[in-house]
């Protein structure tokens, strides 16, 4: 079993930058050999960290080959004519990021006569009545919660927490994840609590060093 580490020192150990926190994770080989996702190049689409533009910070994955827990890559029913930076089509990340609603809603005015589009400019517009906005923030739920009720048949958990720069729009995202968990999900799964992520865009950075710091050499 780890050895876990408060909340709080964790989060006075990354006080210190996250290029310094890394370089020092670099010249411990166990954890290079052990965890190589997390510090050689990978291909992660826009989800990644630069450092000097030579070191990045990935999403962990688990089993063999480092790949699981990418549930960005869930394919679903929308926008299957978009092709991720995966190389696939039709990955959830596409539907349910914030990339990727800003990319669907530029399809709408008064969206596409825009310079800048923003999720929340988005979310907005939906609360305002747009019927477009609504079509397109609705999309991104549903897809998100018919993923999140596949995940619940496989591992039935009691808590999903929602994360990423997304999260922020509130209950007008978690409603239509909820609404589309249920009726999708495998009926003994279905009394799960949605919440948001406390930790937003930095539940990656903290991940990686929770990793590190718990685990022995």
């Amino acid at each position: 079993m780890p050895l876990w580490v408060p909340f709080g020192q964790l989060r006075s150990r990354l006080r210190r930058s996250r290029e310094q926190t890394i370089k020092e994770c670099l010249m411990k080989p166990v954890y290079k050999e052990k965890y190589p996702h997390l510090f050689e190049p990978m291909y992660v689409g826009r989800n990644k960290v630069r450092f000097n533009n030579r070191v990045r910070v990935a999403p962990i994955g688990t089993g063999a080959t480092g790949g699981g827990g990418e549930v960005g890559h869930i394919p679903t029913a929308f926008h299957t004519d978009w092709q991720c930076s995966c190389g696939k089509h039709g990955c959830l990340e596409l539907t349910a990021s914030a990339t990727g609603i800003i990319r669907a809603a530029r399809e709408y005015s008064p969206f596409k006569e825009m310079e800048k589009v923003t999720a929340k400019d988005v979310y907005d517009a939906a609360a305002a009545g747009d019927e477009n906005a609504k079509r397109v923030t609705e999309e991104a739920g549903t897809a998100l919660g018919v993923a999140a009720a596949i995940l619940g048949c496989v591992v039935n958990p009691e808590v999903i927490l929602l994360g990423g720069g997304v999260s922020a729009a509130g209950r007008a995202l978690l409603d239509p994840v909820e609404d589309a968990f249920q009726k999708n999900v495998f009926p003994p799964c279905r009394d799960v609590r949605f919440a948001l992520a406390q930790l937003g865009n930095n539940a990656g950075i903290f991940g990686g060093a929770a990793l590190f710091f718990t685990q022995s050499t």
